[in-house]
């Protein structure tokens, strides 16, 4: 379903059913933005930092560390951003904007509030103006300890560009941005933020119009993360789909997923890129026990489980 608002200084807001790192080509991103912390240090271990290093190519850190040698004191004053390179990522650069204070102790800075977000959006889109940016992403900014909803966050980012669209328009000033994506896969998610923007943004399901294309492409690529030793994934195939009701009564239950955990069929997992998942059953594999989990975006996909320590 897709509903098309035009916008008087000429920048369309589409909410994308999509991983802002699996666009198609016709949409691909001059700029994808980031929010994280002052130091430009990502986190250790899973979660929002650890999905970004892996699609940039392993060397994240490296590149951060390049440019935040180049600032006064090594520090990006909060709202401010900075361009990295892309490494591997579908974009020309990553636009890292400085959300959270820098790093310390044992516990990532809290996440960002809504007003925090909201003006992370605005200043990474003044600075995309500037630079000759046609088509700008976003994911859910504001990931970590507090983080607010993801669909409370990215119904931010709607309604700050929105926003930052106007105030242009107000001043008589063009943005210079065409097009503004804000990404998020998950069904139930995509669902509550599209109901609650349809008059500020288009709402484009990437997913229901080619699922098997983009099943397959996920598979491809999961296949090649296995085999490198990446990731957790090692097969994929296309399964039934789960109900919103039944992901929304399982979303804040679901078990964190460890490949060290021992699943069984019934249970109910929460994985950090795949979403919320059932497992429906499990069988040992060549040289580790795998769980077939059936994801909430309609995608089987078997993960290692039990494995010891």
């Amino acid at each position: 379903m897709r509903s098309r608002v035009l916008h008087p200084g000429g920048m369309d807001i589409s909410l994308v059913r999509a991983s802002i790192y699996d666009l198609p080509s016709r949409q691909r991103l001059d700029a994808l933005v980031y929010d994280g912390s002052s130091d430009m240090q990502l986190w250790p271990g899973r979660g929002a930092d650890f999905d970004l290093d892996e699609r940039f190519g392993g060397r994240l850190q490296e590149a951060l560390d390049a440019e935040v040698r180049q600032l006064p004191g090594k520090i990006l004053p909060l709202f401010e951003v900075v361009r990295v390179g892309r490494g591997r990522l579908h974009c020309d650069f990553l636009a890292w904007v400085a959300t959270r204070p820098p790093q310390s102790g044992t516990r990532p800075e809290p996440a960002p509030d809504q007003k925090g977000i909201a003006r992370a959006v605005k200043a990474a889109l003044h600075f995309a103006s500037t630079r000759h940016v046609k088509r700008i992403g976003f994911g859910a900014l504001g990931a970590g300890p507090g983080e607010l909803p993801p669909a409370e966050r990215l119904i931010t980012i709607i309604r700050a560009a929105h926003e930052y669209e106007e105030q242009c328009a107000a001043s008589g000033q063009a943005t210079g941005i065409e097009e503004v994506l804000v990404c998020e896969t998950l069904g139930a998610t995509y669902q509550k933020v599209a109901a609650a923007v349809r008059d500020m943004a288009k709402i484009e399901n990437l997913l229901a119009q080619a699922p098997a294309a983009r099943s397959a492409a996920i598979a491809k690529r999961e296949s090649t993360s296995s085999q490198s030793g990446a990731g957790r994934k090692v097969a994929t195939r296309k399964g039934q789909k789960l109900s919103i009701q039944e992901v929304d009564a399982h979303r804040h239950s679901a078990r964190p997923y460890s490949p060290g955990i021992r699943f069984t069929a019934g249970d109910w997992i929460s994985h950090v890129r795949f979403g919320i998942g059932r497992v429906e059953d499990t069988s040992p594999g060549e040289s580790t026990e795998q769980a077939r989990v059936l994801f909430e975006d309609g995608v089987e996909r078997r993960l290692v489980h039990a494995r010891p320590e």
